[in-house]
């Protein structure tokens, strides 16, 4: 697009020479002037007209006269006009190419202009790194605006990496060539400390040189820090001047601010009216605070003739650019038919869009419409959830509802209730274990009567259970958050029929094995593979559901992922038993090489590439090491493996394993109960060595006997 040569500028509203004379008429009174220098005095005639006069289609007439002239000014302006739809229809793309073409021909503005555009994606795709190239060009141009937008790129980081040093350096280029918004942007790198030492100080000192140019900007931030009472005394009254001189030039959070002033008389008069101008001028910008406080007046008739349809107009274009309070109040509206069709549905969403944004009045409706069922179906688990996030920011009445003895944790409890006679037990646990964290007497005796439900039997410690309430938002932090001394008390109904369930861990869990404060959890593990990988990744199972839910107060010795749809690295430590049997694992993990209180291992079918580490030497306490069926292609069996005294079974069958066997392997292999080595590229010249294979028979017998001390191995 930025190629293509711009089209001719639409027909002008008017003729150019209806707004000024001809070159004939206009030498009669400029004797000796050049053709150029009349388009030079035409070009600053539609400025003043587009600029002072607001006569945009008059300027934009001597624009395009000028641009099909070849005059690079016009071309620059007919491309701003464009833009705004100043004097003509808008069309950012075909501006951006008037403008380009100006640039192109080294006009300093339109190169700036080009930076500004590409910067903000006008009309163009947004790139930044072309848009550092375009400024770069301004400023050698001597286009004194350039050096401060190149800082501003270098302190926000865009097309440029962020540099603090670099836009002050930039900044300083920007003084030196006279624009006043770089005395502001220094202003601000001193008040917010960037770059530089920060002072409150230096900053009013930047601030008031900018302001004394006429800077809106500056004398806003002077304003702001005068009301504040920050880097200088508070003080009310020149707070609302210097918002004053920033409003008359038209700075959009002045007028909102001096609206502010004059609504609650403060450093002003107090004045409705006046309020009101400024609120409805900064409106005009599309200011978000002010077209909310605007809603909020037409709502409550502050000031101003009660008009609901007005305050849903102003709350409507607050909350499309995602002011939370707009949009719950908008929700409000709404959900009562206050300047509106009443619309229950879209105040809910209004209440929960409003409250993920962090609004505590949006959280607590949000609550209330799912509590009670209001355009929505009663969901009381949501309504906890959006109940606890209002108590988090202080809401008094969202912290009632949380009081055991609150009607909202008796609407849990009976919610279980109906949910257990449904024989829904997942969702009446659920309520239960919601209710029981709220304190409600009797949820602990119903949760305990869905476990004898489902023969779920724990197992007896001398300590009472330990229950702990699962986190709202973000279930999967769960084992991250709970103490080691919990942990100890967590994990494995035993009863038989729960063998599959403690094996369809979900991905999610096993992501959290990494955990420092499950380091000492053992987890007890069944081995059945009859149950495919794609049929266990989409299962939620009741172990999941029950793990994220409580009670919890169960210990056991094994650990086991085997058939979980897990993949990558496991960090794991002082457990004695792991299989992971057909995962992802690639590499062996490293973390295996820590785990020196481990007795067994079984990697079976788990896709592991690369070799046996020598730091399985480590594994002093090992019996057993299964690393069967997986892809250690063309490397040798590690030398250090001789060094596992305890061991007695190894299983290295169809593993592409490579090498001779030397003598101390041979020695090492006749002290093994069992060894599987076939299916191999092995060498071995030993004599008595002719099978790769030991104890298979034995083994069968023994299998049973060796699944009592190790489970995994069933």
């Amino acid at each position: 697009m930025g190629d293509a040569a711009p089209a001719p500028p639409p027909p002008p509203q008017t003729h150019w020479s209806d707004h000024f004379p001809s070159y004939d008429s206009w030498l009669s009174e400029n004797a000796g002037a050049s053709l150029d220098e009349y388009r030079e005095a035409m070009y600053e005639h539609g400025r003043h007209l587009n600029m002072e006069l607001k006569q945009f289609d008059g300027a934009f007439a001597i624009f395009s006269h000028l641009a099909n002239t070849d005059h690079i000014g016009g071309m620059n302006n007919v491309g701003l006009c464009m833009q705004e739809g100043e004097g003509c229809e808008k069309n950012p793309e075909e501006g951006f190419k008037w403008l380009k073409k100006s640039a192109e021909r080294g006009f300093a503005k339109a190169q700036y202009n080009m930076g500004v555009t590409l910067s903000q994606g006008i009309g163009c795709e947004k790139d930044s790194q072309a848009a550092v190239q375009w400024y770069l060009a301004a400023v050698a141009a001597n286009y004194k605006y350039a050096p401060t937008n190149l800082g501003l790129l270098y302190k926000n980081g865009d097309g440029v990496e962020r540099d603090y040093s670099k836009a002050m350096e930039w900044y300083m280029k920007g003084i030196e060539a006279g624009d006043s918004a770089a005395f502001t942007n220094v202003g601000w790198m001193y008040e917010n400390g960037c770059g530089v030492e920060k002072s409150s100080l230096k900053a009013v000192e930047y601030y008031e040189m900018a302001a004394a140019s006429g800077d809106a900007v500056a004398n806003y931030n002077l304003g702001v820090l005068h009301e504040n009472g920050t880097g200088v005394p508070k003080d009310e009254v020149k707070a609302a001047r210097f918002y004053k001189v920033a409003a008359d030039a038209g700075d959009a959070s002045a007028l909102c601010n001096l609206g502010w002033m004059y609504e609650y008389g403060k450093g002003v008069p107090h004045d409705y009216a006046q309020a009101l101008q400024y609120y409805l001028k900064s409106a005009e910008s599309n200011h978000i605070h002010a077209m909310h406080n605007l809603g909020v007046k037409y709502a409550d008739g502050t000031g101003v003739e009660k008009d609901e349809e007005r305050a849903v107009h102003f709350y409507e274009r607050a909350a499309k650019l995602k002011h939370p309070s707009s949009l719950c109040n908008l929700g409000y509206m709404y959900q009562h038919g206050h300047g509106c069709v009443k619309n229950v549905e879209k105040a809910v969403e209004l209440y929960r869009e409003s409250a993920d944004l962090g609004d505590t009045v949006g959280a607590l409706n949000t609550a209330i419409v799912y509590e009670y069922g209001r355009g929505v179906n009663i969901d009381l688990m949501i309504a906890l959830r959006y109940y606890r996030i209002a108590a988090k920011k202080d809401s008094r009445d969202a912290i009632q509802k949380l009081t055991p003895n609150a009607d909202f944790a008796r609407s849990l409890h009976l919610a279980g209730v109906r949910y257990f006679s449904a024989n829904k037990t997942t969702e009446a646990s659920e309520h239960f274990c919601a209710a029981h964290a709220l304190g409600h007497p009797d949820s602990l005796n119903q949760i305990e009567l869905i476990m004898d439900s489902r023969a779920l039997l724990p197992v007896t410690f001398a300590s009472p259970m330990r229950y702990f309430d699962a986190p709202l938002s973000d279930c999967s932090s769960l084992l991250s958050s709970m103490m080691a001394e919990i942990l100890d008390l967590i994990f494995q109904w035993v009863h038989p029929k729960q063998v599959i369930q403690c094996r369809r861990l979900s991905r999610r869990f096993s992501e959290h094995f990494a955990s420092e404060y499950f380091s000492k959890q053992n987890l007890r593990h069944f081995v059945l593979r009859k149950y495919s990988r794609a049929g266990l990744q989409h299962t939620v199972n009741l172990y999941d559901r029950m793990l994220l839910q409580g009670p919890h107060a169960f210990q056991t010795a094994y650990i086991d992922l085997h058939l979980n749809c897990s993949e990558g690295e496991i960090d794991r430590q002082n457990k004695k038993f792991v299989t992971l049997g057909k995962l992802e694992l690639m590499p062996i993990p490293l973390a295996f090489s820590n785990w020196t209180s481990l007795t067994a291992i079984s990697l079976r079918e788990c896709q592991i590439q690369g070799a046996i580490p020598e730091s399985i030497s480590n594994l002093q306490s090992l019996i057993v090491l299964d690393l069967s069926v997986n892809r250690f292609d063309d490397t040798e069996i590690p030398s250090s493996i001789t060094k596992l005294r305890n061991l007695e079974v190894l299983l290295l069958n169809s593993c592409h394993l490579t090498g001779e066997l030397g003598a101390d392997l041979h020695a090492f292999l006749r002290t093994l109960r069992h060894y599987n080595l076939r299916k191999n590229k092995l060498k071995s010249t030993a004599l008595g060595f002719k099978w790769f294979v030991k104890g298979a028979k034995k083994w069968k017998e023994r299998k049973l006997a060796y699944s009592a001390e190790h489970p995994m191995l069933l």
